[in-house]
């Protein structure tokens, strides 16, 4: 046995969808599942990490602790009659004693887990009682925002909300995505936490590859899951208050959003100047980005948006209806007078990402900007692509291997 095997750091994460990226069963998952996914390959290279994943199989029939990849997989899925309603009390009660069963006997020095949800509870439930350090990371804004947490956008609802936050408070160690996040946990906690983002797992276009691919750059894209929360039917809307632009819109399904897929799906067939295409290849996803000119988002909030961070590898600058994200998706004034602005363009011209305060005006006049003024597109685009170099896989991985050192 080497020195690295002797030596390695076991990590139990926690996350219900992850089996479905590490094993890319192309079932429905998340921006979450997948950096968790990237996080735990690049560091099982490293020879010093090796990891455990509780997770949901989805069906699949795995031996107890099968080994996938380098990683143990052990399954404990939600009970199959979740979505019997009446039984739906009883189904998460048996999901949380599987999950309190896999991490009480699971090897682990640390446990980690990615946003507040039942895993979480009982990760770290059974990393107190094991005496063992256990790590949180927020997977979205809505998990710390007071005006989220205090609307009827909170889905968990207030008693859950208060133990997330007794809990949070109690981590060894907490890791936010963004400086938003950042500091509303220092606002609501007392201390700083560090800010760690998403690997990058596309390689960015260079300076010259970014000049040369303007003449091919002829739509306006969405892309991500189709999900009530990241609220697709704004895009719907753009497209046909902009008839004379081609739009493309990439929508695989989401868990437990069927139905609202099938809806959007047939709303956009009927838009001309859009075309609908379900879902893609990982593989693939980068020349969408770089066909277009610019990318939309519309969720009502996001966490450390790898869509966002995909756009930018590719120089595509982003215009967000109402998300903002400090020093990558700046708000744009309510009142912004696009003309005004093309006079003035390096006073928002500092990201490669634009919010529009939810005011529909300007974010058609925004997406408008960026589609027929080359010298504004070029120029958020490359500062698309400067932010890019800042999620490149070492940069990212190499904050875990220090936080997980000191905590070992």
């Amino acid at each position: 046995m080497t020195d690295a095997k002797k030596t390695a750091i076991s990590i139990c994460i926690n996350s219900r969808f992850t089996y479905n990226c590490w094993v890319n069963n192309h079932r429905p998952v998340g921006g979450a599942e997948r950096d968790l996914t990237n996080v735990m390959r690049y560091l099982n290279e490293d020879g010093r990490f090796k990891f455990t994943l509780i997770s949901e199989t989805c069906g699949d029939k795995l031996s107890d602790d099968s080994i996938i990849d380098g990683v143990l997989i052990r399954n404990a899925g939600m009970p199959n009659f979740e979505r019997v309603k009446i039984l739906r009390p009883l189904a998460y009660l048996v999901y949380a004693l599987r999950l309190l069963c896999a991490n009480m006997t699971v090897h682990t020095d640390i446990f980690f887990a990615e946003g507040c949800s039942v895993a979480m509870i009982m990760m770290w439930l059974a990393a107190k009682i094991r005496r063992k350090p256990c790590v949180f990371r927020y997977a979205s804004i809505s998990e710390l925002d007071k005006e989220i947490l205090n609307s009827t956008k909170n889905t968990h609802g207030k008693i859950a909300t208060k133990l997330f936050d007794f809990a949070i408070r109690t981590m060894t160690q907490s890791i936010a995505q963004t400086t938003d996040q950042a500091n509303l946990f220092e606002e609501k906690f007392g201390h700083q936490i560090p800010i760690i983002y998403n690997i990058l797992n596309i390689e960015p276009l260079s300076e010259k590859e970014l000049a040369s691919s303007l003449a091919q750059r002829d739509n306006i894209l969405w892309l991500g899951r189709c999900h009530s929360v990241k609220r697709p039917e704004l895009f719907l809307k753009l497209a046909k208050a902009l008839p004379q632009y081609r739009f493309v819109m990439v929508a695989p399904e989401a868990a437990g959003e069927e139905k609202f897929k099938t809806e959007i799906e047939q709303q956009a067939r009927e838009i001309d100047n859009l075309t609908f295409i379900g879902g893609v290849e990982p593989d693939k996803v980068a020349q969408y980005y770089r066909s277009a000119r610019v990318f939309i988002m519309t969720s009502v909030y996001e966490g450390f948006s790898n869509t966002m961070t995909e756009a930018f590898s590719q120089g595509t600058p982003v215009v967000a209806y109402s998300f903002a994200i400090t020093g990558w998706l700046e708000p744009l004034n309510k009142n912004a007078n696009m003309a005004d602005l093309d006079v003035a363009g390096t006073i928002i011209l500092t990201t490669p990402g634009y919010c529009c305060q939810a005011n529909d005006e300007t974010f058609i006049e925004m997406t408008k900007r960026l589609m027929n003024n080359d010298d504004a597109w070029l120029q958020s685009a490359n500062l698309a692509l400067q932010h890019a170099h800042k999620m490149k896989p070492h940069t990212i991985t190499d904050q875990y291997k220090s936080i997980f050192e000191k905590l070992a």
